[in-house]
């Protein structure tokens, strides 16, 4: 009688945290929530777009658990326009 063949369990692929359903497949240099840094030509996270357009809070609590809806509204927004008259971000 023969050994049956161990199976092999594949890597566990970490689970992406469940404040943004756009984190696995952004490029976004600056996370509102994680953190991180703009770099002249990275992408810019598109909540924190969303965040300087009229309506804002009510497209980002859609869109958004309402506590990260308000730290991107609170924070995001802040970071964006800064860096919008600073010079460091286009449109």
């Amino acid at each position: 009688m023969s050994a049956r063949p161990t199976p092999q369990l594949r890597p566990r692929q970490p689970e992406p945290p469940p404040f943004c359903p756009r984190y696995s497949r952004c490029s976004a240099g600056l996370c509102p929530v994680l953190g991180g840094v703009h770099a002249p030509g990275d992408a810019i996270c598109l909540y924190l777009k969303e965040a300087v357009k009229p309506a804002a809070r009510l497209r980002l609590t859609h869109l958004l658990r309402e506590d990260v809806a308000e730290v991107v509204l609170r924070h995001g927004g802040a970071q964006l326009i800064h860096g919008l008259q600073s010079g460091r971000l286009h449109r």
